[in-house]
């Protein structure tokens, strides 16, 4: 107990030697986790959500090491069938995100629709204009919590839109926070589902209080093997193991085999993570802009060793640049804190505790 102590207090010595003190922006707070499950990725039932909500008290997050927290909200969730905004289940979000900023964790609310509704607001019309009043309602409430521990995500992962146009609308969706919030820090993203490469794209506006974020799954025949939606050759890729070794099985389809040939022949380990990292501190030094890792991790259907081992390169790495990051998930397809069995490798390669979760989380 004594040496897992001393072990938390060095990583968080080193989180806070990161940030140079006092946190420049929210995320600097320390290590986090996204919250799926409650919010979004779940049933649209606000029963199913105080029941989840109950399972992860403040303390129980602080305890297992984490700092932060990224909320996904799904934003179909919060509309009737008529168009009109469910009052009661906004505030039944904003009531989670005071409880645990109030507990000492840093929020960032993520509105994370599915595919489907992505593609609907991003074409405009009704589903448009219902989001952007659900920014407004949220910016209202988001604002009269501490500044320095909440962050509003107006959109998960676009795609299929002109990084221009969406530059132009995320500057839209700036202002609509603005005039409910002017002090409520916005959390951008680039296109090209919130990816790194769409992130260097990204034209942002010339204001403070933003931060922008990135996701991370390279290499996705690794990271995003066993997965049951998206690309169906996400679901035939098993057993794929970190770094690349071996040959592709016969019996898989073409499709695949391509998939992992592209993969063999690359270099993998945690100096080139570093290298395609830096371009983001890069992005961030020549903006201006903050940056941290809003999303990085592995199916827990891969191989446990080696989802480890990525995971501990990409976090390294991370640190190294000193861009903040937060694990996806707590729980489900890729939990981390629902593995009991892979709990120690976990451990040392997120380096943190994950106290009080080690026997599961239900």
């Amino acid at each position: 107990m004594r040496r897992l102590a001393a072990v938390c207090c060095v990583l968080w010595l080193g989180w806070a030697g990161i940030a140079g003190g006092a946190p420049r922006f929210p995320m600097e707070a320390g290590p986090g986790v996204n919250l799926s499950g409650i919010f979004a990725q779940s049933p649209r039932d606000p029963r199913v959500w105080g029941e989840r909500l109950v399972s992860l008290p403040t303390e129980r997050i602080l305890r297992a090491g984490f700092r932060v927290v990224r909320l996904p909200v799904d934003p179909e969730a919060l509309w009737d069938g008529e168009g009109r905004l469910l009052t009661d289940r906004v505030a039944a979000v904003t009531e989670a995100v005071e409880r645990w900023v109030r507990g000492g964790l840093v929020v960032v609310v993520d509105l994370h629709p599915y595919p489907h509704m992505v593609r609907e607001i991003l074409r405009g019309g009704d589903a448009a204009a219902r989001h952007r009043r659900l920014l407004s309602s949220l910016a209202r409430r988001l604002g009269t919590l501490r500044e320095d521990r909440v962050v509003l995500e107006p959109l998960n992962e676009p795609f299929d839109v002109p990084a221009k146009r969406w530059s132009r609308l995320q500057e839209g969706y700036l202002r609509a926070v603005r005039a409910e919030a002017p002090r409520l820090w916005v959390g951008l993203s680039g296109a090209r589902w919130g990816s790194l490469e769409g992130l260097l794209e990204l034209d942002p506006p010339k204001e403070d209080r933003l931060v922008a974020g990135f996701h991370y799954y390279d290499p996705h025949p690794f990271t995003h093997q066993g997965a049951d939606w998206g690309p169906g050759a996400w679901r035939e890729l098993r057993d794929v193991p970190y770094p690349p070794r071996g040959t592709p099985k016969e019996a898989l389809s073409p499709e695949v085999r391509g998939l992992l040939r592209d993969y063999a022949s690359r270099s993998w380990g945690e100096g080139p993570h570093r290298a395609a990292l830096d371009a983001a501190r890069k992005w961030s030094d020549r903006t201006g802009i903050p940056v941290w890792c809003a999303e990085f991790g592995a199916t827990a259907s891969s191989p446990p060793a080696d989802r480890a081992r990525w995971l501990g390169e990409v976090r390294r790495a991370l640190e190294s640049l000193g861009v903040p990051w937060c694990v996806w998930e707590g729980r489900g397809t890729f939990g981390v804190l629902d593995r009991p069995r892979e709990a120690e490798r976990l451990r040392r390669a997120l380096g943190v505790s994950l106290r009080g979760f080690t026997g599961g989380t239900r």
